[in-house]
């Protein structure tokens, strides 16, 4: 009898087992897990150190998957490693995992609420965002960080004087590297450019060198040199950012920018080349199909640019596909709008402004794309009110003053309309009308 109940229990102790390990390992591949890099942006000590804490967190949520401040830290991880990697569509379903499960526990964690807005920011859900950002600064009106939330979910819905008073609040309370770049960007849209400069110098003096936020913050500040015509000082923006973060994607990009407008594009296509590599951002593909165009390699372009709409989560070989549903839960539509554009696919493109703009009605920049659209398929009367709106902070972005100028002339404005023009190659003689 021994013998035939000692090989059961050996059978019944490995299914248990055997289950028991099956649960862990499940419960392990539930945990999002950290992505490696590409080559040209792993280099260096911070990736190591990244990959360490990131490592260390995630042992501790296998070890205790209750451990909410764990899945907060790794949450805010993976936002960070989704601005460097540009991989969002992935980092951003990991960390709203992490912070759901946060909030189902412990639903007013700050971390959480304030890792959830920055997610639904990133992936252009504005409204909701900003019913989040104002439940922060309720239930938590002395943390700065929840103000600057705010701030970004006004601007991107159109409501700039709120804008302005939101981040008004958080300078006062933290003046640092994130207040003064909202400060910068909220000057430019009014037509500051000079006080733009000021805040954002500010911005990268407050940050430090080599870290991907103040690297971004002086990519910023070289590009409204650029916006402004000043390309020796915008180089030098760019130079220091890939000198201290070598690789840097988006200061690759301006030199790309800047070989182009010096007529070397050749280069400026291996710049953007370089930075296609280094970070999956749909902005690279647009800015490489510019190139592309200006090198006079058609073809690639064509590639490049149908790849950018595919990235969108555009289908473009029918319009009965186009909902007001996210792709991969991120709004796209302006950008999609842009692409399409980029193609001269322009019933597309009209399809996807008019979504963005249900959306966004006061934005100036869905606005912007708006009027452009019409303008681009011959209905310059339908374009005004739109650049009108567009306009209406003041900015003095030349290209969007070089449109007006084209949308007022095409509305018997001539002299308004080569006031704007003119006044559009003042502010940066070496705009690129060919590519708007």
């Amino acid at each position: 009898m021994k013998k035939v109940i000692f090989p059961l229990l050996i059978v019944t102790l490995a299914i248990t087992l055997g289950f028991v390990y099956k649960k862990y390992d499940k419960q392990k591949n539930a945990i999002p897990q950290l992505k490696e890099r590409a080559i040209s942006v792993s280099a260096g000590s911070e990736w190591l150190n990244t990959k360490k804490a990131i490592e260390g967190l995630l042992d501790k949520i296998r070890r205790n998957p209750s451990d909410i401040k764990a899945k907060s830290q790794l949450a805010m991880a993976y936002i960070q490693e989704s601005r460097i990697t540009g991989d969002h569509a992935y980092y951003d379903e990991a960390s709203l995992k992490l912070i759901e499960e946060v909030l189902q526990k412990e639903p007013q964690n700050l971390d959480a609420l304030n890792a959830k807005t920055t997610v639904l920011l990133s992936q252009h859900h504005f409204a909701e965002a900003l019913g989040e950002a104002k439940k922060i600064t309720t239930l938590y009106p002395d943390v700065a960080f929840g103000y600057g939330l705010l701030c970004d979910a006004y601007v991107e819905l159109g409501q700039y004087a709120e804008a302005v008073k939101a981040a008004d609040k958080q300078i006062g309370m933290r003046p640092d590297l994130r207040s003064y770049a909202r400060v910068s960007y909220l000057r430019e849209i009014h037509g500051d450019y000079k006080g733009a400069k000021e805040a954002m110098t500010s911005a990268v003096k407050s940050g430090v060198a080599g870290m991907e936020q103040t690297e971004w913050c002086r990519v910023q500040l070289g590009k409204l040199e650029e916006a402004t015509g000043n390309l020796v000082e915008a180089e030098k923006q760019y130079q220091i950012a890939l000198a201290t973060r070598p690789g840097y994607a988006y200061a690759l990009m301006g030199m790309g920018r800047l070989a182009c407008l010096n007529g070397r594009n050749r280069e400026g296509v291996e710049y953007f080349e370089k930075a296609k590599q280094a970070i999956n951002d749909p902005a690279v593909y647009e800015e490489l199909t510019e190139a592309y165009m200006l090198d006079n390699q058609r073809i690639r372009a064509e590639e490049n640019a149908q790849s950018l709409v595919k990235i969108l989560g555009g289908a473009h070989d029918t319009l009965s596909n186009h909902t007001d549903l996210p792709q991969h839960g991120h709004y796209a539509d302006k950008e999609l709008a842009e692409a399409y554009l980029k193609i001269n696919d322009l019933e597309h493109a009209l399809v996807h402004a008019h979504l963005e703009l249900q959306r966004r009605p006061d934005n100036i920049d869905v606005n912007e794309v708006m009027a452009w659209v019409f303008y681009k398929n011959g209905e310059a009367t339908k374009a005004l009110p739109h650049i009108e709106k567009a306009l209406h902070t003041g900015s003095q972005k030349a290209s969007l003053l070089w449109k007006a100028g084209n949308i007022y002339a095409q509305n018997n404005q001539e002299k308004k309309g080569n006031a704007l023009i003119n006044k559009a190659l003042k502010i940066n003689k070496y705009l690129r009308a060919e590519l708007l």
